[in-house]
Formats: C-alpha cells, sequence, structure tokens
C-alpha cells in the first residue's frame, strides 16, 4: 500500500499492553502446587495500545504528521512516552508520533492490560489465545480544565500542520467525556475537518455530534442501537439480505448523526452502510467476507477496529463536503 501524506490527530484512552510470554512448566513440578498450573515466564514485551495502537498504524503507513492525545499516569513498566518511542522502532514508522499527553499529578496507576501467552509452536493463523488476562484501569483522574488542553492542542497543530482528520478511539476507560468529545466535534466541524469514531457502548457521547463515520465492533453496535441481547441473532444472519437491512435501518434512527457506518465483525467480515452512489434519497449496505491474513506473528495487540480506523480514516479525509461513496468504498477496501 503506498504510503499517504496525511496530518491525523488521534485522541483516546492510552492502555500500556504488558505481555508475559510463558511456557508451561513440565509435570514433575506439579506437585509443588496441587491443582494450581505453573508457568515459566520466557520474556516480556511493553507495548502502547489502546488509541495509541490506530497512531502506530498510521505512523508507520502515513507519510504525514500523527497526532495522539490522552491521559497518563504512572507505571511499573516504564513512562509510557518511552514505550511509545520503542513501539516506534520496532514498527519502522515513516515519522515519530507526536504524543500531548496530559499526566496525573497523584501518581495514579496507568491503564495496563496484563496478558499471558503461551506462544504457538508453529505457524497459525490465528492470534495467540491468552492464558490469563487482567485489566487494571480507571485510576487516572484530571481537571476539566487539564482535559480541555485537547482542545489547544487541536488549534495550535491545526494552524501549523492544516489537519486533514480526526479520529477519536473510544475505550471507556475515562478519557472520552460527553462534554469534550462534542467540543472535539464542534472544531472538527468548524474547521471542515472530517471525523471518525471508533466508539465504545455509550451512545449518548455520539448522539449529538456530526462525523464522517463510526466504526463500531458488532458487540458495540448492538449496545449502541439497543440490540445488545440479541448479537448472536445479528452475528448469524449477515448473509441474509433482509437482516442487512434491517442492520441499516437501525444504525440510522440510532447514529444517522454519522454518514458512514462500518461494523466489525471479526473472523464473520464487515459491514458497510453508505450513501447509495447513484439514488439521493437511498443508502446501500455493503457485505465483506473477512479478509484472509498472513500467518500472525506474535502481535501487538492490533484488532480489527484498530487497522479499520486507522487506513479508512487515512484513505478517506478528504475535507472537501461531499465525499463520495466510490472513495469510501476504495478506502474500506483497502482497510
Amino acid at each position: 500500500m503506498p504510503a499517504k501524506n496525511k496530518n491525523i490527530f488521534v485522541i483516546g484512552d492510552l492502555v500500556i499492553d504488558h505481555t508475559i510470554y510463558v511456557s508451561i512448566e513440565s509435570e514433575r513440578r506439579s506437585h509443588l502446587n496441587i491443582g494450581v498450573p505453573i508457568y515459566q515466564v520466557l520474556r516480556r514485551l511493553d507495548t502502547a495500545g489502546g488509541a495509541a495502537n490506530c497512531a502506530r498504524i498510521l505512523s508507520v503507513l502515513n507519510a504525514g504528521h500523527t497526532f495522539l492525545w490522552g491521559l497518563i499516569g504512572k507505571s511499573h513498566w516504564g513512562s509510557f512516552r518511552s514505550i511509545l518511542e520503542r513501539c516506534q522502532l520496532i514498527d519502522g514508522a515513516h515519522s515519530n508520533i507526536k504524543f500531548r499527553g496530559v499526566q496525573d499529578e497523584t501518581g495514579a496507576q496507568m491503564n495496563t492490560i496484563t496478558r499471558l501467552l503461551v506462544p504457538e509452536s508453529g505457524p497459525s493463523f490465528d492470534p495467540p489465545s491468552p492464558v490469563v488476562r487482567f485489566d487494571d484501569y480507571g485510576h487516572v483522574h484530571i481537571s476539566e480544565d487539564k482535559r480541555n488542553t485537547v482542545l489547544h492542542y487541536l488549534e495550535r497543530v491545526h494552524l501549523k500542520y492544516n489537519l486533514d482528520g480526526i479520529v477519536l478511539d473510544d475505550l471507556d476507560m475515562n478519557c472520552l467525556k460527553v462534554d469534550m468529545v462534542k467540543k472535539v466535534a464542534d472544531f472538527a466541524a468548524k474547521h471542515g475537518i472530517p471525523l471518525f469514531v471508533n466508539p465504545k457502548h455509550e451512545k449518548d457521547k455520539y448522539k449529538d455530534i456530526k462525523g464522517r463515520a463510526i466504526i463500531p465492533s458488532l458487540t458495540e453496535w448492538c449496545h449502541l442501537v439497543g440490540q445488545s441481547e440479541r448479537l448472536m441473532y445479528w452475528r448469524d444472519n449477515l448473509d441474509r439480505e433482509q437482516s442487512l437491512r434491517e442492520m441499516a435501518e437501525l444504525s440510522f434512527e440510532n447514529l444517522g448523526n454519522f454518514d458512514y457506518h462500518i461494523i466489525e465483525c471479526g473472523k464473520h467480515g464487515s459491514v458497510l452502510i453508505a450513501p447509495h452512489p447513484d439514488k439521493l434519497d437511498r443508502y446501500a449496505v455493503y457485505r465483506a467476507d473477512p479478509h484472509v491474513t498472513q500467518v500472525n506473528n506474535p502481535s501487538p495487540h492490533f484488532g480489527c477496529g484498530d487497522v479499520l480506523t486507522a487506513i479508512f480514516a487515512m484513505e478517506f479525509s478528504e475535507k472537501r463536503q461531499g465525499a463520495k461513496t466510490e472513495e469510501a468504498l476504495d478506502a474500506f477496501r483497502r482497510a
């Protein structure tokens, strides 16, 4: 994929992914802890995750400037900035991510996700499955004055670099509050900057804003449109035309303030709902099969949503009004 030259600002929850690669101890040691598995630690890996995943993908594929803003705290594994810089060396990025974070001054614990992974013995198309996972988040708190620094940075960056797109990457970890989402969306609308949202479950955060695209997972989409009890129904009926029609109706009834809807369904593929390319009074629904990937390396936890959000935003961040569905389809295909 040829590199684009876009200036994109990513805002959202930041996470340190602390991965411990382990092997299962032999039977001869099982007597030491009857009924308790024993794991031998092989190595540890710390990576910048959450919204940083989107920024890292952009910095590899995008020749323009990538900006990142979020809340950070203290960590046993080193500062978030130093971990982000090491990740960029591993990623082979075009240019360094320009990080503009806000620090909790109370010494609160940084959002951290710890996974125990058993490395695959041979090549595999499936991501390695964690033996166990620990989520440690929600400790970082800052004042509203500090939270509003995101608007200060947006103004300065846009003045200097002329932003092509803004991405909101929400994990419901206390970064993106309702008021803040509204202020960022208003800034984007004022300056004609396309806004892309990778949401979580709180519909109220996004109902009063205007955006170019919303890119939820199927689980997130079910919560956003009031279908949280029917996840299996939608998953099992993605190949039925009538179900896709119902999906589009629900999506625009609840999220009609976004022009394009991409619903990421994991191994079941994805769905794009967009303005009809030929009929002004219609919308079109496109069903995409899952993309066959190359054999996985031990991954730094990039998910389908990270990839779709980053690349779709990079490819479809034209500022002009009336961006065409054909261009969205091309961006979707690349993502």
